[in-house]
């Protein structure tokens, strides 16, 4: 039972950050302010520049929401596989290296906030990799 609201709990934390991650960058195609520079050229430049890699078929900030959306799909996949397992855990003959590999990306996910993010994702991503590292630990005590 523990084991299931770890990994649920851990799970809504990514979906939530993810959610609204893809919120705001919906929101940003509207009305730039949330991924947007804080300084007008900028934004007019990145709007402009195209990518070489795309031989100009898009944006340096098209090119942008697009990787917000595609994280955003990521983190909320990666949550749901967390909730669903969660949810299902009593029924489930899981491999031993589930609740470690959860643990691990999720520990992954902390150091690209801690390194490169701001304190809100460092914070949740901590919560939810806590929650995966203690679904590990009680996983295992059971085993045992």
């Amino acid at each position: 039972m523990i084991i299931s609201l770890l990994l649920i709990a851990a799970g809504l934390i990514y979906m939530g950050l993810g959610g609204l991650h893809a919120f705001y960058a919906w929101q940003d195609e509207a009305e730039p302010r949330r991924f947007a520079p804080d300084d007008p050229a900028v934004l007019a430049g990145m709007q402009r520049a195209t990518i070489r890699l795309t031989r100009g078929a898009t944006t340096v900030w098209r090119g942008g929401l697009g990787f917000h959306y595609s994280h955003s799909m990521g983190a909320v996949l990666f949550g749901a596989l967390a909730v669903l397992i969660g949810a299902d855990h009593g029924h489930l003959d899981l491999p031993g290296w589930v609740f470690p590999a959860f643990a691990v990306w999720s520990a992954l996910y902390m150091v690209v906030a801690w390194r490169y993010w701001f304190r809100i994702p460092l914070i949740g991503t901590a919560i939810a990799t806590a929650c995966f590292v203690a679904a590990t630990v009680v996983a295992i005590l059971n085993r045992n």
